[in-house]
């Protein structure tokens, strides 16, 4: 039984470009998850009509079954790195992100890291030097990049109650007091 098959998951698509001035992809439909993080350069993303401005450090989501198109900037195009995932566990997986489908570009917590992360899988995936388990994680690695940056207006996935049920999951084994539980989630 392969790693896919065991998650549910799978890269299926990455890549990386570095755009002509006004170059534009699409309109297209893809039946997986999309997510481009931006290197450096700017452009556009337009969803169903909606358009959202993305400039480098920031990533965008396109969701399956959506018409999609993007657009390189004419003055300081875009270049960008790329990775396509699907399966059934997909869905929750991005539902751990900040984005959703009214929050579609995301600023990354540490722009040069999250390019390595993504890049050095498209090189070693190029070289065949990279196995499924390889690239799942580094599609896990590049999600736990993504965060909420002063500005962009973004509400937390997990409630305090969701946080102090974990607290107490990871430490069922000893003794915990309604204190430390409450201080695991910043409240009194």
């Amino acid at each position: 039984m392969s790693v896919s098959q065991i998650l549910n998951l799978s890269v299926i698509d990455f890549g990386e470009e570095e755009c002509i001035p006004g170059h534009s992809y699409g309109p297209d439909v893809r039946s997986y998850y999309l997510i481009h993080y931006v290197h450096s350069g700017e452009g556009i993303l337009d969803v169903d009509q909606r358009i959202w401005k993305v400039h480098e450090g920031q990533s965008f989501l396109i969701y399956p079954g959506e018409t999609a198109v993007y657009q390189a900037d004419t003055k300081h195009p875009w270049h960008y790195v790329w990775i396509g995932y699907m399966g059934n566990a997909s869905t929750a997986l991005t539902e751990t992100t900040a984005f959703s489908r009214t929050q579609r570009v995301l600023s990354v917590s540490q722009p040069e890291e999250a390019y390595q992360t993504l890049s050095q899988m498209h090189n070693d995936i190029k070289r065949l030097q990279l196995g499924e388990l390889a690239s799942l994680g580094s599609l896990f690695r590049f999600l736990s990049l993504l965060s909420a940056m002063p500005g962009d207006n973004v509400v937390l996935n997990l409630t305090q109650y969701e946080k102090a049920v974990h607290f107490m999951q990871e430490n069922f084994f000893r003794p915990i007091s309604v204190q430390e539980i409450a201080s695991s989630v910043n409240l009194s």
